[in-house]
């Protein structure tokens, strides 16, 4: 029951995201109908998200993981309450108005992706987490399909200001749910020999460090361990291939077609069928536990996926595609965080997970802004851009495949103490 808790909060605060980013990049293209625009908000979203995400990992390891994820969500709801507010008072918006509604949701984000990443563990069994971070995944990739399906019906509506408003509902309840969450004792932990730690069962509170020598630790403990620090390379450079374009190139995509909006919302939804689909088929396969040195193979589908994208010509291709990169991501984003988790001691997990974090949107700002401008400025034509950014992500896994550390990476002592 506990874990369903989770499992339900999880689920809700994932529809609530994928209504929320469908909404705000269609109200920008539709408002203002300029890649610049849709560019500038994502990136002053991700600013304050790249600012604040490693102190967000101090505090995860610090505090207590419920109570930031609960705080994080509170501030979303009221947020959005009143920026509805303001849409029914004025019809329209000034656009440093909705750069300040993007810039208060990266700061939250900033804190609670690392708590959310590493509270699992709090919840569950070593032995059940790999179950639990599949159906954590697989369901957050269902809200990917809920999501878009949602914001499609909120469309409907023509009124933005009522759909921010159920978006605004749908964190509340999450926040609510989460309230009853009790997280389990776990027991005393030393990652490092000259830096004991204690973990609480209520508020898992690290007494030793201050908090940027906290933050410092962290980095060097991820540093000392070569496949950690692999990974959070190729993190860095898969995202900035992959974010720019698809948030800004798929809604650009779908205007220049001369689409309905929830044609885009389909296309988020296909994406989240496949990432379902691809979760299904990982917890089948064991989290491909035996067979990892595969997955920079498979990751190399990312980019074919993308490459493609560039000449839809009509919404099922897009489906198809969609469907399909929806698969590749659950099937390489599930053993790998599984696989750090495990790996990774418990009184590090929040930091290393915010690391993680921080390299996936390190340079997502510039993506953004890189995608949006060259589109902008017609210097790539948006085939242009997804084919080349698709080329570079299949030719980066490909190289990735054969780097001696990934290719040993279940020989970590821990991973094969947990087979």
């Amino acid at each position: 029951m506990n874990f369903f808790r989770l499992w339900l909060a999880s689920v809700v605060s994932s529809f609530g995201d994928a209504a929320y980013f469908i909404l705000l990049g269609w109200f920008v293209i539709h408002s203002m109908g300029s890649p610049l625009a849709l560019g500038t908000v994502l990136t002053v979203a991700s600013i304050p998200r790249l600012i604040f995400m490693l102190i967000g990992g101090v505090m995860a390891d610090r505090f207590n993981r419920k109570w930031i994820l609960i705080t994080s969500l509170g501030t979303r709801s009221i947020v959005l309450v009143f920026f509805s507010l303001f849409l029914l008072t004025f019809h329209r918006v000034h656009p440093l108005l909705i750069d300040t509604l993007a810039i208060v949701f990266g700061t939250v984000d900033a804190f609670f992706w690392p708590a959310n990443g590493s509270i699992v563990p709090l919840v569950v069994t070593d032995e059940k987490l790999p179950t639990a971070n599949s159906l954590i995944q697989t369901s957050q990739q269902l809200s990917a399909v809920m999501g878009p399906l949602i914001a499609s019906a909120l469309l409907l509506m023509h009124r933005y200001a009522d759909m921010f408003l159920v978006v605004a509902l749908m964190y509340l309840g999450s926040a609510g749910i989460l309230l009853f969450l009790r997280l389990r004792a776990l027991p005393l932990e030393t990652s490092d020999a000259n830096e004991p730690t204690l973990r609480d069962t209520k508020n898992a509170t690290r007494q030793t460090l201050s908090p940027l020598r906290d933050l410092a630790s962290g980095i060097s403990y991820t540093l000392s361990i070569r496949i950690l620090t692999l990974i959070m390379v190729a993190s860095l450079i898969i995202n900035v291939l992959f974010m720019g374009p698809i948030n800004i190139g798929i809604p650009v995509l779908v205007h220049i077609r001369d689409w309905r909006g929830s044609v885009y919302a389909t296309f988020e939804a296909s994406l989240g069928f496949g990432a379902i689909a691809g979760g299904i088929l990982i917890g089948l396969l064991k989290g491909l536990r035996g067979h990892m040195k595969w997955l920079g193979m498979i990751g190399s589908g990312v980019g074919i996926g993308i490459a493609l994208i560039g000449w839809i010509n009509n919404p099922w291709q897009g489906i198809v595609i969609m469907s399909a990169l929806g698969v590749i991501i659950s099937v390489v984003n599930i053993p790998f965080t599984t696989y750090i988790q495990t790996i990774v001691a418990q009184d590090k997990l929040g930091r290393v997970m915010s690391l993680l974090s921080f390299m996936s949107i390190g340079l997502t700002p510039l993506s953004y802004a890189g995608s949006a401008f060259l589109l902008q400025v017609k210097w790539l034509s948006l085939r242009q851009l997804f084919l080349g950014t698709g080329s570079l992500l299949f030719l980066f896994w490909v190289i990735l495949t054969i780097v001696p550390s990934f290719r040993t990476l279940e020989d970590h002592p821990k991973w094969k103490k947990t087979a």
